[in-house]
């Protein structure tokens, strides 16, 4: 009886270690919140021994990552889909004394190739309760909350062509007292004319006042603005594509090509499928340079 008592721990335990090998092997990677808005990437990095959060401006997405001390975390896992992570102690020895680190807990719900789905915790646990409860081997389950989130695996080489062309470019052809300005976020570009006087007011573009885009191909994107909803007046009118081809698409330069018309939805999904853009684009460049972003401090 004892054999076998002691033989069913040891596949309980081998059972626990493979599920939680698994979730390791599957989570190695970057990722992008679904809160993550047109402005700001909330990321989470999982490599083997250490996690790291992240908040980055869309428009510094293929910036080298800064991984410092404030960002990384150290982990464990504590059953076969939660893990226990905690900040570093700090450097300053009094410091890492009088502010020991407490740990919180992540679920993991269900994991594919390319989404990840997660229960939060709430709770902030000093070590010694920890080390305790992991010594009494509870079930931490009941330290998990009701907060969700959903992430997307952030692949980087997919989203290069889209997230260079993040930020903010003047037109070369400005005036003395204007800038003509294009910018453009996840999601939404919007044309901008800013006085020179105003050049140091934070750049953004106001709440449906800009386009959306979406991508066609790696060189031709179409914008449209979205129709009114709410307590406006809707209007029975169809939405108006405009193409934009890039040209010439470097860390400071940009080169863009609009098409000779815009399109309703029919006329749209007419030359998708036709796949004959040349039609619709002439000699008519526009050429960018990139401009810093002004941020409110």
């Amino acid at each position: 009886m004892l054999k076998i008592i002691l033989l069913f721990g040891i596949l309980c335990s081998l059972t626990y270690s493979s599920t939680a090998q698994s979730y390791q092997d599957k989570l190695l990677g970057r990722w992008e919140d679904d809160a993550s808005n047109n402005s700001t990437s909330y990321q989470f990095i999982f490599e083997k021994n250490l996690l790291a959060f992240l908040k980055i401006p869309q428009s510094k997405i293929l910036n080298p990552l800064k991984l410092t001390g404030d960002k990384l975390f150290k982990y464990r896992w504590v059953s076969d889909n939660i893990l226990a992570y905690s900040k570093f102690p700090s450097e300053n020895k009094m410091q890492a004394k009088m502010y020991p680190p407490s740990y919180t807990f992540i679920q993991i719900d269900s994991i594919s190739k390319d989404l990840l789905f997660v229960h939060l915790s709430d709770v902030d646990m000093e070590k010694n309760e920890f080390d305790s409860l992991v010594q009494k081997k509870v079930n931490f389950k009941a330290y998990i909350g009701q907060r969700k989130a959903r992430y997307r695996r952030l692949n980087l080489e997919k989203v290069r062509q889209t997230a260079r062309l993040y930020g903010l470019w003047e037109d070369r052809i400005s005036t003395d007292s204007l800038s003509f300005q294009f910018f453009v976020q996840k999601g939404e570009l919007g044309f901008l004319k800013v006085s020179k006087t105003e050049a140091e007011t934070p750049t953004a573009i106001k709440p449906n006042g800009g386009y959306y885009y979406k991508w066609i191909n790696d060189e031709i994107f179409y914008y449209y603005k979205q129709p009114s909803t709410g307590f406006a007046i809707e209007k029975n009118t169809d939405i108006i594509y405009t193409l934009m081809r890039v040209e010439t698409l470097d860390r400071n330069k940009l080169v863009v090509t609009l098409s000779t018309r815009s399109f309703n939805k029919a006329g749209l999904d007419y030359i998708k499928e036709e796949n004959n853009f040349q039609l619709y684009f002439l000699d008519n460049k526009k050429s960018f340079q990139r401009i810093p972003i002004v941020e409110k401090k």
